[in-house]
Order: C-alpha cells, then sequence, then structure tokens
C-alpha cells in the first residue's frame, strides 16, 4: 500500500515535505542495504566525483609546503637572513624572534 503522501497530489510545498519525509527512510535503508550487499556500484558511482576533491585536498598541502619551503630557502641566503642572524647573536635572542620581529 502506498503512503498517503505519494498518493496526493503536489498542491502546496506541505505536500512535498510528506513526499520526502515518508520516502526517506526508505531511500535510506535501500541504500545502506544496497552498500552492505555490494560496495563497488556506489564506488563507481561516487568516483568522479570523490576523485578530484581528494586529488585537491592532497595537492593543496603540498603546493603550500613547497611554497613555505622555497620561501625559507630563499630567506636563509639573502643578505636579509645574515642581517637577522647577526641581529639574534648581537642581541642574544632566538633566530626565529628576530625573523617574527621583523617580518
Amino acid at each position: 500500500m502506498l503512503a498517503p503522501a505519494i498518493v496526493e497530489t503536489p498542491k502546496t510545498n506541505t505536500s512535498g515535505n510528506k513526499l520526502k519525509t515518508a520516502l526517506t527512510p526508505t531511500v535510506v535503508n535501500a541504500l545502506m542495504e544496497s552498500v552492505e550487499d555490494d560496495p563497488k556500484p556506489i564506488a563507481d558511482a561516487l568516483y568522479p566525483v570523490l576523485e578530484p576533491a581528494i586529488r585537491k585536498s592532497i595537492s593543496v598541502p603540498i603546493s603550500q609546503m613547497t611554497n613555505n619551503f622555497n620561501q625559507l630557502l630563499e630567506q636563509s641566503v639573502s643578505p636579509k637572513a645574515s642581517h637577522w642572524r647577526f641581529d639574534a647573536c648581537r642581541t642574544g635572542r632566538h633566530y626565529s624572534e628576530v625573523v617574527l620581529l621583523k617580518t
């Protein structure tokens, strides 16, 4: 027997909500059982969406790390860095403290 929300013709937004409320548990249970039985079709369906997101979530931190490393390398061999090291020795502070104060 069909739920009353399915038999009703949608006249207002309320009947749409009733349909959603009536179908949600059935659809969720069917999806859960399908995944338990054979997860491959669902994984194949989600792969085109998830693969770019996973790639981006990996590439962005690697890119940031590379940029930070390049910046550190440039700062460590620059004349400015030599001056900061001298200031650190002269004042008795850590080099990182001097860098934070100057940048």
